[in-house]
């Protein structure tokens, strides 16, 4: 795959982005932006990238504070990603999700595909869409005053008709 070689600086520059996939802060390499498999063989989606977030997951999680010294020590990520799979590993995905819901620690839930469709978020976001019996992505891009219509392929406003100015 191509990338832009200005694009691939900014990726570098902000996101810090010295190694080969798996070993980078936002391609699983940190310990808190992965996913960690749940004791009923679901997962959880962690992206604290933010300290506060971070700050957060720990609590969650039930781990020191004080982890929070190292959260972007390259060094400690093997150990930490091993110590937050573990942890996770307790508990089921439910949960998890329930001791999440109320910290705003981006940490979620990864749905199945049976699943999505009935959650809350993608339901009021228009997410999926029924097309002749079948789920699949809602047409993209949408805009804040047209809904898509699948079925038909058109858009239509949201607002009333205009008369032509």
């Amino acid at each position: 795959m191509f990338v832009h070689p200005r694009l691939e600086s900014l990726v570098r520059r902000f996101h810090r982005v010295v190694g080969p996939p798996g070993t980078n802060s936002i391609d699983s390499g940190a310990p808190f932006y992965n996913v960690y498999r749940t004791s009923d063989d679901a997962f959880m989606a962690v992206g604290a990238i933010e300290p506060h977030f971070y700050t957060r997951l720990l609590r969650g999680l039930g781990l020191a504070d004080d982890l929070a010294d190292t959260q972007h020590d390259r060094t400690t990520w093997p150990t930490t990603k091993a110590l937050f799979a573990d942890t996770v590993a307790t508990r089921s995905r439910d949960d998890w999700t329930a001791i999440f819901a109320p910290l705003d620690a981006c940490v979620t839930p990864v749905l199945t595909l049976d699943e999505a469709p009935q959650s809350p978020q993608m339901s009021a976001r228009g997410t999926l869409v029924a097309v002749n019996g079948h789920v699949e992505p809602a047409p993209a891009p949408r805009y804040s005053t047209a809904r898509a219509n699948r079925a038909s392929g058109s858009m239509h406003s949201n607002r009333a008709s205009r008369p032509p100015t």
